[in-house]
């Protein structure tokens, strides 16, 4: 489970020797942990409810995963046998020039249950699965940034 802490109007700086005992890193104006350990979820919980800090708690099956690449290239078929194409331009790119984008963004699937709901209709256990997987070039996925589809 993957658990942020943030302040939405003052800077958490003043809490961080307690967040860092917690083994929280402060990444991205964000405190973070991925943990599973539920007593330590429970702790950074009740600690941000009498600090009136913000949490947010992110199941695994919502967050990234650092083999998805690996995984995607490995079962997508090659354009003939050398190159992927983007999904968005059509153009041809090596696997070393492709970025692997998430058709259903990350972002919107961890803080809106409309995205989840689609992706649970679609048939996807996680943000990971092949099916919200597809090739673009950079400059594309750059271009469709947080938007959902194949639309850029």
């Amino acid at each position: 489970m993957l658990v942020k802490v943030s302040n939405k109007y003052r800077n958490t700086y003043r809490h961080r020797k307690r967040l860092n005992a917690f083994g929280m890193q402060f990444i991205s104006g964000k405190w973070k942990i991925n943990t599973n350990d539920k007593s330590v979820v429970n702790k950074i919980i009740r600690y941000c409810k009498r600090k009136k800090l913000h949490c947010e708690c992110i199941e695994d099956k919502y967050v990234r995963n650092t083999s998805y690449r690996k995984d995607f290239v490995t079962h997508y078929k090659k354009h003939n046998g050398k190159y992927f194409r983007c999904a968005y331009c059509g153009k041809k790119i090596t696997s070393q020039k492709m970025t692997v984008d998430h058709i259903i963004p990350i972002d919107e699937v961890q803080h809106d249950w409309k995205y989840r709901l689609l992706m649970k209709l679609s048939g996807m256990n996680n943000v990971n699965d092949i099916c919200n997987l597809t090739p673009a070039c950079e400059r594309c996925n750059k271009r469709k940034g947080k938007k959902i589809g194949l639309r850029g």
